[in-house]
């Protein structure tokens, strides 16, 4: 099986990539700019640049990490969000129109909207922000294809080149004495990607098709997550106040509680403190 990673200068997609390879695995990593894990440039807005390289790989699978992830972004650009997260994988859906190559899709939590104590794959979904809505779409578009595993998860954190994730931030802020400023009332589950990673090559060699969770059995309170990482990490203090989202610096809408739980298999996420023992020379 040869996999084509898209997006793999990212969070989840580099480590895709490395666990692929960790298992000997055919896998190749492309982004748009050869950095990461990424050791071919394509464009999926681009079909010429797509087109030559699926013609030069021929992917038995090829996994969709890359997004434009900027939820606020997003609401306040919805072109560039349509761009971005739909038209990328449209243009990829035709390149491989009449194939069986399977896609792998990693998609959000923000499609629920957070009313139930906790979402199976086969809730109805309520996406309220740009962000969540265009993810939404291409799930649809995936589900009349076919051949698809869409792979919802949350509050990804790991290993990242731009090290952008939330670990980050907060080491960053305790390093720096300042102040997180976190929305009050915001819970869901902290999901690490080495397990996520792990966990999709499971259900790939599995054959599973359609909507899966994959996601931290942990649910926290966003404040609760920072201070675990604080404290976990042995950060100098941490200060972490919870205010209106609004003063958060958030503008677009999200589910203040998604709990992902799964139906379709029995992985279980290690847990979180572990993880971040594991992982703090990569954090800090």
């Amino acid at each position: 099986m040869t996999m084509l990673v898209i997006g793999a200068s990212g969070l989840v997609g580099a480590e895709l990539v490395r666990r692929a390879r960790a298992q000997d695995r055919k896998c190749i990593g492309a982004a748009r700019t050869i950095t990461g894990e990424a050791t071919r440039a394509v464009d999926l807005l681009d079909r010429a640049s797509l087109d030559a390289l699926l013609a030069k790989v021929s992917p038995n699978v090829v996994a969709v990490c890359s997004a434009w992830p900027y939820v606020d972004g997003c609401e306040s650009d919805p072109a560039r969000s349509l761009r971005e997260n739909v038209t990328t994988v449209e243009n990829l859906l035709q390149a491989l129109e009449g194939t069986t190559t399977k896609v792998v899709f990693f998609s959000t939590d923000h499609v629920f909207d957070g009313t139930l104590p906790r979402n199976i794959e086969t809730d109805a979904v309520n996406p309220t922000s740009v962000y969540a809505k265009h993810k939404r779409q291409v799930e649809e578009m995936l589900h009349a294809r076919g051949h698809c595993l869409i792979v919802r998860t949350a509050w990804v954190f790991g290993q990242e080149l731009r090290k952008k994730n939330f670990v980050y931030r907060v080491v960053a802020a305790a390093k720096n004495g300042d102040t997180v400023k976190l929305p009050v009332g915001q819970a869901g589950s902290p999901t690490w990607t080495g397990w996520l990673a792990e966990s999709t090559l499971t259900l790939l060699d599995r054959g599973l098709d359609g909507v899966v969770h994959l996601a931290g059995n942990e649910p926290l309170a966003k404040a609760e997550w920072a201070m675990l990482i604080a404290h976990a990490l042995d950060l100098p203090a941490l200060e972490v106040v919870e205010v209106p989202w609004e003063a958060a610096g958030q503008v677009a809408p999200r589910p203040a509680r998604v709990v992902l739980a799964s139906e379709r298999h029995e992985l279980v996420h290690p847990e979180l403190r572990a993880i971040l023992h594991a992982e703090a020379p990569h954090f800090v």
